[in-house]
């Protein structure tokens, strides 16, 4: 008899425990390790500390991290260990190239994604992908202002095959082509190129009041090298790929007084970001993951993983109020030209000294 009741209080226990609802899963493809790993590692961190400034609202839902190396094809596996094995309800990408290739694979699937990208064409087709980035083109008419402001006419750029800064660029041009000044595209590279002696040497025959240095981390600081070798010093803007502390070492003093876009950060993010981790290195793209978590663990708090669809999911990210979070306000706006997409305060940013400063 002992041993009946026993069994059947097992058999019990055993239902409840299946029954009870399993935790909002949220997937993070990320860059943790290779070239772009000081960004990847941003992003974790600033979902860990999301996780941490809010632990009610985090009990519930479980953090899957998966390292998609900035490769795109590494990126279509993630996606796939994502989707298919750990069977998450929202996917979280970071990077222009990896939120390329998985975006068709997310709207033909109809996964809920959200991608810090700032591509917009990766969210047409389907609805099934929202943006945590302002666009390329946003970012570029941005620096296009600033260069106005400081009288520049005649601006010479070197482009990387990459989609991000391929947008700054096109921004960058129409404005500043609105403006009367002349800007002259001086050669694409793949993004494994380190020779630019040829279009060093076209610049120092040229008489531009400017230069764009659009080509990204590993090629900085070797453009800005070769550059030195020939006496070229140019005020400069480039991307995000600025940020990096390892480019701006590498390149010594000609990065002095570039200027890139970037997102904002509040000074107490700043401030708590930097006693917990002891550095400032990519922390926009923290501020960005932080946001986006804590918007993700306000909206899902009490929901089981499937209880909704991806539709579902999406729309009640989209209902959300506006988030004062890392970066100030983090609110969705959907437009013609850049479709759907979390919004937040862009800035200017400089270095000066080897240090990186943003500009008032």
């Amino acid at each position: 008899m002992f041993y009946r009741i026993f069994a059947l209080i097992l058999l019990l226990n055993c239902s409840i425990a299946y029954a009870q609802p399993t935790s909002f899963k949220f997937g993070i493809s990320a860059p943790l390790t290779g070239v772009l790993a000081e960004y990847g590692v941003a992003v974790k961190n600033g979902i860990e500390l999301a996780r941490k400034d809010r632990a009610a609202d985090f009990q519930k839902i479980e953090l899957i991290f998966e390292d998609s190396q900035w490769d795109p094809k590494q990126a279509v596996s993630v996606f796939k260990v994502l989707h298919d094995l750990k069977k998450v309800d929202l996917i979280y990408s970071w990077g222009n190239p990896t939120s390329a290739a998985i975006a068709p694979i997310a709207q033909r699937l109809k996964v809920a994604t959200i991608a810090m990208s700032s591509d917009p064409k990766i969210t047409r087709d389907g609805g099934y992908v929202i943006r945590s980035l302002r666009s390329g083109e946003e970012l570029g008419q941005l620096v296009a202002k600033n260069f106005q402001s400081r009288g520049f006419k005649k601006i010479g750029v070197v482009l990387a095959e990459n989609s991000y800064v391929q947008g700054l660029f096109d921004g960058f041009e129409t404005e500043m082509k609105h403006g009367g000044a002349t800007v002259d595209l001086l050669g694409r590279f793949d993004p494994s190129s380190q020779d630019f002696k040829s279009v060093v040497s076209k610049i120092k025959k040229e008489s531009y009041d400017a230069l764009g240095v659009l080509l990204i981390t590993g090629q900085v600081s070797t453009f800005f090298k070769q550059l030195q070798v020939q006496a070229i010093s140019l005020p400069t803007f480039g991307a995000d790929f600025f940020g990096s502390k390892t480019e701006i070492v590498a390149a010594g003093p000609g990065m002095n007084g570039a200027v890139f876009p970037d997102l904002g950060v509040t000074p107490a993010f700043r401030k708590r970001y930097y006693e917990i981790y002891g550095n400032d290195i990519q922390i926009a793209f923290a501020a960005n993951a932080y946001d986006v978590a804590s918007l993700v663990a306000s909206a899902f708090v009490d929901t089981p993983s499937g209880k909704l669809t991806s539709k579902q999911v999406l729309e009640k990210l989209r209902m959300q109020p506006s988030l004062t979070g890392a970066h100030g306000s983090f609110v969705f706006q959907q437009d013609e030209m850049n479709g759907p997409a979390f919004v937040s305060q862009i800035i200017l940013r400089t270095i000066v000294d080897g240090e990186i400063r943003d500009m008032r």
